[in-house]
């Protein structure tokens, strides 16, 4: 079940905070607002892809919460937060990619 668009007006704009249970720059707990597997999922997988990341996971904590938790424990290079910014920006560069193919496939018919 998907969260509804973020509007000004409903007010449910996502907001990213930040866990602080362990006290580890390379592992923390990401607790992330109006999101849920779409995210969650993606995120995860785009994640385990950098050699630095050791873990990830999320998990939904209930389903009438509006809150996804996502966990990342990085290698000493690489700081968690650095890690969730990477995994963010490559996120993004992949939905660009799969739009303009998309586009292009589509003017192509």
């Amino acid at each position: 079940m998907n969260s509804p668009t973020p509007t000004k007006e409903s007010g449910t704009k996502p907001v990213l905070l930040r866990e602080s249970a362990v006290h580890s720059e390379c592992s923390k707990t990401f607790i992330i607002k109006g999101e849920d597997h779409t995210l969650g999922n993606s995120l995860r997988y785009t994640l385990m892809r950098d050699p630095a990341v050791m873990l990830c996971g999320y998990t939904i904590p209930h389903p009438m919460e509006d809150n996804m938790n996502m966990r990342i424990q990085t290698m000493p290079e690489k700081t968690a937060d650095k890690a969730l910014e990477d995994g963010l920006e490559s996120l993004i560069s992949i939905c660009q990619d799969v739009k303009k193919e998309f586009s292009a496939a589509l003017s192509a018919s």
